[in-house]
């Protein structure tokens, strides 16, 4: 069948019959017993010399025969060719120099913000108001990365350096006290990097920055009192970063962010008296860094870190009352910063951070009354702080420290009524501020501070009866005070200070009877002071004139005070002086004036005056003493009450 023959014929035999009849000879069978030989190959199952043409013999055949077109052709493509290369090669080399350029622009860049971001800091940082330009200079620092965003191809990277440009413009104001400025770039920052989370949502930086401009907005917002925005923007944060921490467990840095937040969520939901929510949060922060701590022994940041959190948390229980709670938290936070110590004893700043910790926990138990318990946390700072001081030469800053604990713990001795342990302390806050004002002279916190402590050091040995000694030390006050005030009329502490400095410079005087004088410093005091406080200046200045001459002044001025003001429990007592002491002085007023002293002395003992000692023993009351309702009022207050301090005698 030929169907079957040509099935049979096809393959070995074909390529027999072709090789027999092809064309170039060099590709035939050279004799006709090869070609018999090549049959027999066949028939006998062997493999036959002859096979179909190769690609490359076809190759040459179709090259010989269309040898111009394809000679032109190669042409072309070896050129095209060539011109892929180098155009490949300098393409590359141009994308490298471009990253190479950026990378040094950023460089520059970033060195110019930082140089910038100092220079803010260090002249701007103590101005209460920006002037326009200072406002403008700042302004123009964000246009610069505005400027320096929009010159980069990338768009990821545009909408990356913008959100970064926001950020640092943001931290600026924040640290120059502009919340509200700080709010706007920080909010700026954030939208920025949303945009660029849901343009890129596999980009994991871009989500961690998220989180961490979240964090950011949650700060400022909690330092201007949008406590719901700040919990919100707090609460997205440790969403991401909960996130993050679960796709990346290895990765120490989310662990510790989220740590933070966590801190300062815990610290807003304790200010918004949410505290078993902020205890949680305090809790799940701190179980964060002790399981960094336990993973990194090594890593001092996670260490400091969680003594923080304490820290922090023991004084949100403190504000609210809690004071066992805190003093639970207040041990926890010292004994990590003393394993510190002891781990590493050449480390200054874990004994100035342990100084602190314990400062602060006197300053809690202070502020609610509480001195007997302050006193040891603030012995224990101090003592921290003399050693150092022996140890090394502390600079500038660390002597503050040292300065502000020792103020802090002589008004708690003074409380206390530990006058020569309150000097001692004074004493050291002095020699401090008599050295800093002489390095900076320029610095008028020091200035104001000595004053302040010239202030309370005369008060102390006012208040010891040692009203000629005293005035020494209000001398040195008022000489120290007044140049600022000078300088700067509406400084409110400064003037606050200067104000009773002539108050108490006014008592020394009255106490050693140089009324004349005593009325100069009380309008003095009275010019200083606030309105409010006037009326109770203008009590003791008439107690004052009283005993000069001006009897009728005194007298009219107590009579105006009366009738327009709402005295205390001192301002009756003043009143009730100034009628006895002018009843001995005009004859035909005496028992008007006694009277008269009697009803105002019984109605400052009604507001509050207990003072039985005092009264018993000051001599503008001598007028009145043998009077029965003096003497049965002076019984009834007797052994009721201590005596009072002497240097608070109004």
């Amino acid at each position: 069948e030929p169907k079957k023959l040509r099935g049979i014929l096809r393959n070995e035999l074909d390529w027999i019959v072709m090789k027999a009849l092809e064309k170039d000879r060099s590709r035939r069978y050279e004799t006709a017993n090869g070609f018999a030989a090549d049959i027999n190959r066949y028939l006998s199952g062997e493999a036959v010399l002859a096979h179909p043409p190769s690609r490359s013999y076809r190759l040459r055949k179709f090259l010989r025969k269309h040898k111009g077109p394809v000679l032109a052709t190669s042409l072309v493509f070896v050129a095209l060719l060539a011109g892929i290369i180098g155009t490949t090669y300098w393409l590359t080399q141009a994308i490298n120099q471009r990253k190479i350029a950026q990378q040094a622009e950023s460089e520059t860049f970033y060195a110019y913000q930082e140089s910038i971001n100092n220079v803010v800091k260090n002249l701007f940082s103590s101005k209460g108001e920006l002037s326009s330009n200072e406002k403008a200079f700042l302004e123009n620092n964000l246009k610069n990365w505005e400027s320096f965003a929009n010159r980069q191809w990338d768009p990821k990277r545009k909408l990356a350096i913008r959100a970064k440009g926001y950020t640092s413009v943001a931290w600026l104001f924040q640290n120059l006290g502009r919340e509200d400025e700080a709010k706007r770039e920080f909010l700026r920052a954030r939208d920025v990097l949303k945009e660029l989370v849901a343009q890129f949502p596999t980009a994991t930086e871009y989500q961690a920055e998220l989180a961490y401009a979240h964090h950011n907005c949650g700060i400022v917002l909690d330092s201007i009192g949008a406590n719901k925005e700040a919990q919100s923007e707090y609460e997205a944060s440790c969403d991401l970063k909960t996130r993050l921490i679960e796709r990346f467990p290895d990765k120490p840095e989310y662990q510790s962010s989220l740590a933070s937040t966590y801190s300062n969520l815990g610290g807003l939901l304790a200010e918004i008296g949410s505290l078993d929510r902020a205890r949680e949060k305090y809790h799940a922060s701190a179980d964060l860094m002790t399981k960094l701590i336990e993973r990194y022994p090594d890593k001092l940041e996670y260490q400091v870190s969680l003594a923080s959190i304490f820290n922090n948390f023991f004084h949100e229980l403190g504000n609210n009352g809690m004071y066992e709670e805190a003093r639970e938290e207040y041990q926890a936070s010292c004994n990590i910063q003393k394993k510190l110590i002891e781990e590493f004893p050449s480390n200054r700043s874990h004994k100035l951070y342990l100084a602190d910790i314990h400062r602060s926990f006197g300053t809690i138990l202070s502020s609610a009354g509480k001195y007997e318990d302050a006193r040891p946390a603030y012995e224990a700072a101090r003592d921290i702080l003399k050693k150092l001081v022996q140890e090394v030469s502390l600079g500038h800053n660390d002597e503050l420290h040292l300065l502000y604990v020792c103020i802090e713990l002589g008004i708690v001795h003074e409380r206390l009524g530990a006058r020569k342990e309150a000097r001692t302390e004074y004493k050291t806050a002095q020699d401090i501020l008599e050295k800093l004002v002489k390095q900076f002279p320029a610095e008028s916190v020091h200035q104001r501070n000595l004053g302040d402590i010239y202030l309370r050091c005369g008060n102390l040995i006012l208040g010891e009866g040692k009203a000629i000694e005293s005035l020494e030390w209000f001398n040195l006050a008022i000489q120290t005070l007044q140049p600022l005030h000078d300088k700067e009329p509406d400084g409110a502490r400064a003037n606050l200070f200067l104000e009773r400095s002539h108050q108490f410079r006014a008592m020394a005087f009255d106490q050693i009877q140089k009324p004349d004088e005593a009325v100069k410093d009380w309008d003095r005091a009275i010019e200083l002071s606030s309105p409010d406080l006037q009326s109770i200046l203008r009590s003791s200045r008439a107690r004052s004139r009283v005993n000069t001459e001006k009897v009728s002044e005194a007298v009219s001025e107590v009579s105006e005070l009366i009738i327009s003001e709402t005295p205390d429990a001192n301002g009756w007592y003043n009143f009730a002086c100034v009628y006895s002491v002018a009843s001995g002085k005009i004859a035909d007023k005496q028992q008007e004036y006694t009277d008269r002293a009697m009803e105002l002395l019984n109605k400052a003992v009604a507001a509050g005056y207990n003072d039985a000692s005092h009264i018993g023993q000051d001599i503008e009351l001598d007028p009145l003493r043998e009077r029965e309702d003096f003497k049965k009022l002076l019984v009834e207050l007797s052994g009721k009450h201590p005596p009072a301090d002497k240097a608070k005698r109004p």
